[in-house]
């Protein structure tokens, strides 16, 4: 969780000084910073309904976290050419289909 929220605040920072150099990309800021409050509402609501609810709780922070690293990718992204966003989404994906691949089998 540290590291995510150390690559995440570098990540911001990166989208901001995009945003500031081409202000057209405005509404993608507005998408990440959609995708930041989800995650932490889940990461959030998870927390707090833990005692009653654990197994919701477990989902809903698993949700926050694959929320985060979402916009983690998105804000790091958001610089790049269409070819590197490509790239860097696919290499997201192959990486969610191993962990649900592992998880499944293991």
């Amino acid at each position: 969780m540290i590291i995510l929220g150390i690559c995440l605040a570098s990540a911001i920072d990166i989208a901001l000084q995009t945003v500031e150099i081409k202000p057209h990309l405005l509404s993608t800021l507005h998408m990440l910073s959609l995708l930041m409050f989800y995650a932490c509402v889940s990461l959030l609501v998870g927390r707090f309904i833990s005692t009653k609810f654990p197994l919701t709780a477990l989902g809903l922070e698993r949700l926050g976290i694959f929320i985060a690293a979402s916009a983690f990718c998105y804000a790091i992204t958001i610089p790049f050419p269409l070819a590197l966003k490509c790239t860097t989404w696919a290499t997201f994906v192959f990486s969610l289909l191993a962990i649900f691949i592992c998880n499944l089998l293991f």
